[in-house]
């Protein structure tokens, strides 16, 4: 459980580098981004298991996940194919 926690905390960050808000946001949230990523670090899929409440917001989470793309690739400890995560994604506003 260790290592896919760790591997969930790098997949979080992959998309959190990628997180911005348009322009025309003024206000910023979090949202619970459900995902199912490749041992790869491919991201096949991806989801909102909690709203921030704005979908402006949620939509720009959704957003910087499919720029993310690819985020590092699984530890050799963990071999199934496909994991899932639920990943908070914090917008602010710069």
């Amino acid at each position: 459980a260790d290592a896919t926690a760790l591997w969930g905390a790098q997949v979080g960050a992959c998309i959190q580098r990628r997180a911005s808000l348009p322009r025309n946001v003024g206000q910023g949230g979090r949202v619970n981004l459900a995902l199912t990523v490749s041992r790869s670090g491919a991201i096949q899929s991806v989801g909102i298991a909690g709203s921030s409440g704005r979908p402006d917001v949620d939509q720009a989470a959704l957003n910087a996940a499919q720029r993310a793309g690819r985020c590092p690739a699984a530890p050799a400890a963990l071999t199934e194919t496909v994991y899932s995560f639920t990943l908070p994604i914090r917008l602010d506003v710069r």
